[in-house]
């Protein structure tokens, strides 16, 4: 991730993911979500609270490449792909949530010290 940061930043241009929280494939709140905040990158998690739409469920994508012994992946199904809190509004993984409030928190005094 952080190469793919350095070759963006030479565009002069704010970074923003969208795609960022897929567990099943290892990319998770507690190694990204610190990352974005030391290198002062936007975020989205566009799968809050699991519902109709599934996206704690894996992409069909990921089931075939993990049938294929040609790719060799290795995905962990026993974590959600998305998504930050159950229907009942309890969190998914406490401590995610915790650490994304910490960042947050950061953040806000990063940007009040900027004036922004």
């Amino acid at each position: 991730m952080v190469p793919l940061v350095e070759a963006l930043r030479q565009f002069g241009r704010p970074l923003l993911c969208t795609e960022w929280l897929n567990r099943i494939n290892h990319s998770n709140v507690g190694e990204i979500y610190p990352l974005f905040y030391l290198e002062n990158i936007a975020c989205y998690c566009w799968g809050f609270v699991v519902g109709k739409t599934q996206t704690n469920e894996p992409w069909e994508s990921h089931w075939n490449d993990f049938y294929n012994p040609e790719k060799n992946v290795s995905f962990d199904f026993t974590k959600w792909q998305h998504d930050l809190f159950r229907p009942n509004l309890r969190p998914y993984d406490p401590r995610e949530i915790e650490l994304i409030k910490r960042y947050n928190k950061l953040a806000d005094r990063r940007d009040d010290r900027e004036g922004l």
